[in-house]
């Protein structure tokens, strides 16, 4: 699939859940015009936060947030480069930036026992809100669409939603919802996207709404290509939409990353029909790793979206080139390539930088013989990082991003050897009862702890270059979901719990 072809090949740039310094993403445009994005999804709304302000509802912008002439700079900047920003408007779940306010809290709902919420669309004041808010985005962006959001929903809990649910099906409230946001959206001369999911799992809703609304069809593990023609033959026009970066990956992007990005363009390529818009690579969640980690992937998930059998090593090497000026590029290329392959799942790293007693735990065996492999693998990246910094001629801070998330990952597998001869000399009933630990034991102890202590160091010092540093995100538990936390704020919080345990 040529880039050419396809309408929309695209980023997301999730700047609600972490605002990088906007220089940043100034920076990246040249970058991402050259790697073959003509599109960028501006995510700047999500239960973390909100990355612009607003005249009529500024109470909205978190910290960091882009003013509004800031905005317009930078989207004239990406159309000089041949970029479109479409920006999306969280306006059904993921509301968290309006619900989490005191002033609106009495507008979220849920299911009792689902992870995700919503903002109210029985009630008035919503409706209200979100089209101030649609207005003030349709004058500020040229881009035809707006992104609606409307992903991972779960309402039904006010009395609102509870009458009209005892008389609708859930669908036809959520229908009814989609149908007014794409009205406001109208009323302002824009068109709508959203993300499909729902509308894969529940025919139905698929079946009510307008057929004019594009939609985003994420699937980060195994792709159905039945997802993509099923929405097509309902009269969809559809962007298919990998992720390098998703839930459950941490410090880096992983190998199946890589897969899901080939796999979803193999079945775009397949599918023949002129109503497969585009491509999004979707990179989420950017507090949790570090600003340079998801540079390479980036720039090759463009590569791949034209090319789903290219050859990742030597993309990588003509990428350590350009990107870092280095002599040996074909030395830093496979390094950075490699990364992928010993980069952890969250599952793993919960149990080696445990922020509390639900996470602490003696490893298993294929868990100790993972550590043994990614920190052999890990050591041999690092040295070659290492041997080739001196020669970095650009990007130097994305480049020591690289080379401290592998340090990471190195600390991380020895965690695992200190965590497992920990638990050889102490019982999980010693710890529960409060039981003097033993010498050897406090010393494991004093090891994990300064090590943790160590790595947050360094992650400290590459997000202070990089990012805000005041950002209550690098070392606080501001985000929503159970055990998520920061790279800074897992290490650090690690470092404290081992220190308590002594």
């Amino acid at each position: 699939m040529e880039s050419s072809s396809l309408k929309y090949c695209s980023v997301l740039l999730d700047s609600a859940r972490l605002t990088e310094k906007h220089s940043f993403y100034f920076d990246l445009l040249p970058y991402l015009a050259k790697w073959g994005y003509n599109t960028i999804l501006w995510h700047f709304t999500d239960d973390q936060g909100c990355s612009l302000r607003f005249d009529t509802r500024p109470e909205l912008a978190s910290q960091g947030a882009f003013s509004k002439e800031e905005m317009k700079s930078f989207i004239s900047c990406a159309r000089r480069k041949g970029i479109e920003v479409i920006p999306e408007l969280e306006s059904f779940g993921h509301a968290g930036y309006i619900t989490r306010r005191m002033e609106y809290r009495h507008l979220f709902e849920t299911i009792e026992g689902r992870p995700f919420g919503a903002v109210c669309p029985s009630s008035p004041e919503t409706i209200e809100i979100l089209e101030d808010l649609i207005r003030e985005v349709a004058e500020l962006f040229p881009s035809e669409h707006i992104h609606a959001g409307c992903d991972e929903v779960s309402f039904g809990s006010c009395p609102r939603c509870r009458e009209r649910l005892s008389q609708e099906k859930p669908w036809e409230v959520f229908a009814q919802h989609i149908e007014t946001i794409r009205l406001i959206m109208g009323k302002y001369g824009k068109k709508m996207m959203m993300w499909g999911d729902h509308l894969t799992s529940e025919p139905e809703l698929a079946n009510r709404i307008p057929k004019d609304i594009t939609i985003c069809d994420w699937q980060y593990f195994d792709v159905e290509a039945s997802n993509v023609s099923g929405l097509l033959e309902k009269g969809f026009d559809v962007v298919c939409c990998p992720a390098l970066m998703n839930a459950g990956k941490v410090i880096h992007p992983r190998e199946s990353n890589l897969e899901n990005i080939k796999e979803f363009t193999r079945v775009a390529s397949n599918s023949e029909s002129a109503r497969v818009v585009g491509m999004m690579n979707t990179v989420w969640c950017p507090y949790r790793y570090l600003q340079g980690a998801v540079i390479h992937g980036i720039a090759l998930g463009a590569a791949v979206f034209r090319n789903a059998d290219l050859e990742p090593e030597h993309f990588s090497r003509e990428f350590a080139a350009d990107y870092f000026a280095v002599a040996d590029a074909a030395a830093v290329g496979n390094a950075i390539r490699a990364f992928y392959g010993v980069a952890p799942e969250l599952s793993l790293v919960k149990s080696l930088a445990p922020l509390d007693w639900d996470e602490f735990e003696p490893p298993d065996t294929m868990q100790i013989e993972e550590c043994e492999r990614m920190r052999r693998e890990g050591l041999e990246i690092l040295a070659t990082l290492q041997a080739h910094r001196p020669h970095i001629h650009r990007n130097i801070n994305h480049y020591d991003d690289i080379l401290v998330s592998a340090e990471t990952i190195v600390g991380l597998a020895d965690n695992a050897a200190d965590i497992r001869r920990f638990f050889e000399i102490v019982s999980m009933d010693d710890l529960r009862e409060g039981n003097t630990v033993k010498p050897r034991a406090q010393d494991l102890l004093r090891s994990l702890a300064a090590r943790s202590r160590s790595l947050h160091a360094r992650v400290r010092e590459c997000w202070k270059k990089t990012r805000f540093e005041d950002d209550p995100k690098r070392d606080g538990r501001t985000t929503i979901y159970p055990h998520d936390s920061s790279l800074a704020h897992r290490l650090k919080s690690a470092a404290d719990f081992f220190v308590k345990l002594t």
